[in-house]
């Protein structure tokens, strides 16, 4: 979760977070004294710009942990004694720092506050009806209101949320009969969408969707849920996409699609681990599909759908003991 209190100072603080990792590098000697520093290679690593870079070595500096020289840049110098310029690739390595690790958070400031919006959202729709206040959640993450406002446009495409004309955003209450009037659509419309999009997808593209659910089923008690949004986006999105001419259409069935969200939320709020169901489901229509029976792959693709529904609802009864969670300034209950 973001912490209100110095959510922006982690936005403006990358020169800290460069500083503490070149430090920790100098003071661990796992960067050699004599280390010729430059702005360019190290804004590379942290992925940011220059600026950063150069108050966290004049920082370094200030500490005596690097030094100038006859040269660009600073040396590693600790003991600020004399030392030869050693000129280094500087690499994560060479710093201590795992390859794959992204040191700065690099996202747009409305992909941070949409994740806490995310998580408070899809628990408390489960609860009732919701008023979500753009005014307050500016002041509570100490951003502007249209930071605030592309991060509640993105949940609003999902179904989490709903915008009243001029007014208020507004969520939940998500009900069983919601739940299942999502599907009942889904029933109508994704047959529909399958049929017309399959010639656009190749056989290796459905050999890796299978390959996928294999991986998925053989690592079943240690699940991904990243590899459970991608199974579904194989089914639901990549084969049923269809280009509608009807624009309210496929608005409609958009909108429908956001019971596999609540799905994934509801697993993740009561910790149910049934994935095999749904993935010996979606394992049913791409084998159709493989096999070259497309009538097949209709036909169990309306068998999933009508057992996700059920589950869903079964989910929704277990999950109705769950106390409503703690609710931060900027979401009031409406009902």
């Amino acid at each position: 979760m973001l912490n209100s209190t110095n959510f922006s100072q982690q936005i403006n603080a990358r020169y800290q977070i460069i500083f503490e990792t070149l430090t920790k590098a100098i003071k661990d000697q796992t960067i050699p004294t004599g280390t010729v520093l430059l702005e360019a290679p190290l804004s590379k690593i942290f992925n940011t710009s220059r600026v950063p870079v150069r108050h966290a070595l004049q920082l370094l500096s200030d500490q005596h942990l690097i030094s100038r020289f006859d040269g660009r840049g600073y040396l590693v110098n600790p003991k600020q004694e004399y030392t030869k310029p050693i000129r280094l690739n500087i690499t994560k390595e060479l710093l201590g720092i795992p390859d794959n690790e992204e040191i700065i958070d690099t996202r747009l400031l409305s992909e941070k506050i949409y994740e806490e919006l995310y998580q408070y959202i899809s628990q408390i729709i489960l609860h009732g009806h919701y008023r979500l206040d753009e005014q307050r959640a500016a002041e509570h993450f100490n951003i502007s209101r249209s930071v605030v406002r592309e991060a509640l446009k993105n949940l609003h495409l999902q179904g989490l949320v709903e915008k009243e004309p001029y007014g208020d955003w507004l969520a939940g209450p998500l009900s069983a009969q919601s739940v299942s009037e999502n599907y009942e659509l889904r029933l109508i419309l994704e047959p529909i969408a399958l049929r017309n999009n399959i010639h656009q997808v190749s056989s290796n593209d459905l050999k890796k969707m299978s390959e996928r659910i294999l991986f998925a089923q053989q690592n079943i008690k240690d699940m991904d849920k990243q590899i459970i949004k991608q199974i579904e986006h194989d089914l639901h999105h990549t084969l049923c996409n269809i280009e509608w001419q009807n624009q309210k259409m496929a608005h409609i069935m958009y909108n429908a699609q956001s019971s596999i969200l609540i799905s994934q939320v509801l697993h993740e709020a009561i910790h149910v681990n049934d994935y095999h169901f749904m993935l010996a489901e979606h394992q049913a229509v791409i084998d159709a599909l493989l096999y070259g029976s497309l009538e097949s792959a209709i036909q169990n693709l309306e068998k999933h759908l009508i057992n996700a529904k059920k589950r869903s609802v079964d989910y929704l009864k277990v999950f109705s003991i769950i106390p409503e969670p703690h609710l931060p300034p900027y979401l009031e209950r409406v009902s």
